[in-house]
């Protein structure tokens, strides 16, 4: 977790608009994205709808993460809410 933090740290000072950062889902399946603004704290969980492409969900948590400024981390989650 520490290079995480630093990697964000280092972003947030060099961000002038927006760094998203993707963190791969649990092995055991996608099933939803967390979307973290670091500047702001606080989340938004975007979960799969029915029958949902993994392409599909990925752009609806896009969107959510561009509506934030600075580092927006995007945790990949598994069906019982799991991040690595």
């Amino acid at each position: 977790m520490k290079p995480l933090l630093k990697r964000i740290e280092a972003l947030e000072k060099e961000a002038t608009t927006r760094a998203v950062i993707w963190i791969d889902p649990p092995e055991n399946g996608l099933a939803g994205w967390q979307i973290i603004p670091m500047s702001k704290g606080g989340s938004v969980d975007i979960w799969r709808e029915a029958d949902e492409s993994d392409e599909a969900l990925e752009a609806r948590a896009s969107a959510a993460a561009n509506q934030h400024r600075g580092v927006v981390v995007a945790f990949g989650m598994d069906a019982q809410g799991g991040t690595r």
